[in-house]
């Protein structure tokens, strides 16, 4: 009679252990993924990076050549430049509106992510604590959530 109870409660805490791994591994994969997320989007930050940097080495050529010709023209085609200049600056100023805008979206959604990740790695957590919990006499379901106290706070 005692090895069948041995046996059984064996036999639980293998099957207990199988899902832990199982859990594990599932959580190592969500991980993973969101470390490739990451790289995607610091990837896409790098290339507007690129991109902004071209445009900037882009804006100082069209100076530098508009400057020089400046000195080298009368004081109507002066006046005509400075139109054009104003132009483009407020295109400029608008082009680097609309990214600055797109990279705060991208940057809020990628935030929601996380946080929703957060969420589920905590829930996870509380979930395998409970298991554990129903397994032993140790209480180590107080699991702490930080981000949300900061957030009561």
């Amino acid at each position: 009679m005692m090895n069948i109870t041995l046996w059984i409660v064996g036999s639980a805490f293998a099957i207990i252990f199988g899902l832990l791994v199982t859990m594990w591994h599932s959580i190592n994969q969500r991980f993973d993924s969101v470390d490739r997320r990451f790289e995607f989007v610091d990837r896409k930050f790098e290339s507007v990076d690129s991109k902004l940097e071209s445009l900037d080495n882009k804006i100082d050529a069209v100076s530098d050549s508009l400057n020089a010709k400046i000195d080298s023209v009368n004081a109507s085609l002066i006046t005509k430049i400075d139109v054009v200049s104003d132009s483009l600056n407020a295109k400029i100023d608008s082009v680097n509106a609309s990214l600055t805008a797109k990279i705060e979206y991208e940057s809020n959604r990628l935030e929601n992510k996380i946080d929703k990740l957060d969420d589920k790695a905590t829930d996870i957590d509380r979930r395998l604590c409970r298991l554990e919990g129903a397994f032993s006499s140790k209480d180590c379901c107080a699991i702490r959530d930080d981000r949300h106290m900061k957030k009561a706070e």
